[in-house]
């Protein structure tokens, strides 16, 4: 079966479920328990690598703690994983649901190159596990052209972040396409909104 363009696997009656949210489905349905933890993933520049199983709700600040805090040098600290995690640019925030790891990148992780212009030179295109044109879609986004980024199929991206990752012009592809569905997605809603609305 097809998902199709900007739908959800329960648009052809799949439902896909990872392994952590079928344990949770279980308890739910045998226990009555919600989702009230969750393993995380503490690595990188900590004192103290670990997988810990988290409450939900406690600090983040508490877990790097428990991990024996962060190694001298931390210049980048991500929620989820190196590809398709986001930057934190603070600490304040909390364990929820979806955050499967954080991530401490020291100087010797990051490179510190210049961003220069794309010459669509097509590695993205053939990084990409959809078959997208990732270059595209982030001019769109530059120029904050919504509509044109979804002619490119900007929703059916997965997030990868392999055409960031490959792009030789060190283009924030990923965290462009991402902007764009976060977009289209508001506009689908909007419309949405004002057709129920009558």
């Amino acid at each position: 079966r097809q998902v199709p363009s900007g739908g959800l696997p329960m648009d052809v009656g799949v439902v896909v479920v990872n392994a952590s949210s079928c344990k949770a489905i279980s308890d739910a349905i045998h226990t009555g328990m919600p989702i009230i933890d969750r393993v995380v993933t503490v690595t990188g520049h900590v004192n103290e690598p670990k997988n810990l199983l988290v409450r939900i709700g406690t600090p983040i600040k508490e877990v790097i703690e428990l991990c024996g805090g962060f190694q001298p040098g931390v210049k980048r600290f991500i929620a989820g994983g190196p590809m398709m995690g986001a930057a934190l640019g603070h600490m304040n925030g909390v364990v929820t649901k979806t955050t499967s790891g954080l991530l401490a990148l020291g100087e010797d992780h990051i490179q510190n190159v210049q961003k220069s212009s794309c010459i669509h030179c097509g590695r993205c295109m053939r990084a990409c596990p959809m078959r997208l044109m990732p270059f595209k879609i982030n001019e769109a986004s530059e120029h904050m052209r919504w509509d044109a980024a979804e002619k490119y199929d900007a929703m059916d991206c997965m997030g990868c972040g392999c055409c960031s990752f490959i792009c030789p012009a060190n283009k924030p592809l990923a965290q462009s396409i991402r902007l764009a569905k976060d977009q289209i997605a508001a506009k689908r809603m909007e419309e949405k909104r004002k057709k129920s609305n009558g």
